[in-house]
């Protein structure tokens, strides 16, 4: 397979084991590189301290498996694997998949690069660190997965907008062969937890009843000021 793919304009290297997996080190090699993770089933507790690490670092991770369940794929890509296939796997769609991810990821680079103000969106008491995928408060900071800091990037350009679920597979996470709507619900709702938002009432992240999400704030870029707290503003009355 890593034959195969070399012949896609990449240059994949083989890490026989965890003990050799120096993530720090691939993205000072290839800003661009997408993880591998070649896995005997969804439940290896190696495989989940591998997409742990891929978030913490800011990789892409594949997870390439066996014949599994569609409720497995889901469960990876909810801890934070940016797609998932399953045997038999075509090793041309492999290809363009990994294209796929680099695309994205030169694509948000860009994006941040354009920005003006910087790296840092700030909504009502937070402000997002995009480079750094985490959330900062005047006495909190808190970690964002891959997944999780896509989705509210993708709120945060389009504020006071509804979203069905189908447009936020697309548009936070990439769709592959099946399409977990349902995994895009509990993305949401580990993104409300972190925003401290109430899932009953929520301020931020507001459910629409048969139509999708919608996020009620109004974003301003750069950074917060030194000693400023900003009050929460949610762009309602």
């Amino acid at each position: 397979m890593l034959d195969y793919l070399r012949n896609f304009n990449l240059a994949p290297r083989a890490v026989p084991d965890l003990a050799s997996l120096d993530l720090p080190l691939m993205r000072r090699v290839d800003p661009e590189g997408v993880l591998l993770l070649f896995a005997d089933d969804a439940d290896q507790p190696e495989l989940h301290y591998c997409l742990r690490q891929a978030r913490q670092h800011g990789l892409p991770g594949i997870v390439l498996l066996p014949a599994v369940s569609a409720s497995d794929r889901a469960d990876l890509l909810d801890r934070g694997a940016d797609d998932c296939m399953s045997e038999p796997i075509e090793r041309r769609e492999l290809a363009a998949r990994i294209h796929v991810l680099r695309r994205r990821r030169a694509q948000r680079q860009a994006a941040v690069a354009q920005a003006p103000e910087g790296d840092c969106i700030r909504f009502g008491q937070w402000q997002l660190d995009i480079r750094a995928q985490s959330l900062r408060s005047t006495d909190t900071e808190v970690a964002l997965s891959n997944a999780e800091c896509r989705l509210l990037l993708t709120f945060l350009n389009r504020p006071n907008q509804v979203f069905t679920r189908d447009r936020l597979m697309d548009e936070a996470r990439g769709r592959g062969l099946e399409a977990f709507e349902r995994s895009i619900d509990l993305l949401v709702s580990r993104l409300r937890h972190k925003l401290g938002d109430d899932p009953r009432q929520p301020a931020l992240i507001q459910t629409v009843r048969g139509r999708g999400y919608l996020f009620a704030a109004a974003p301003v870029r750069g950074r917060m000021p030194m000693g400023v707290h900003a009050q929460l503003s949610t762009g309602m009355a």
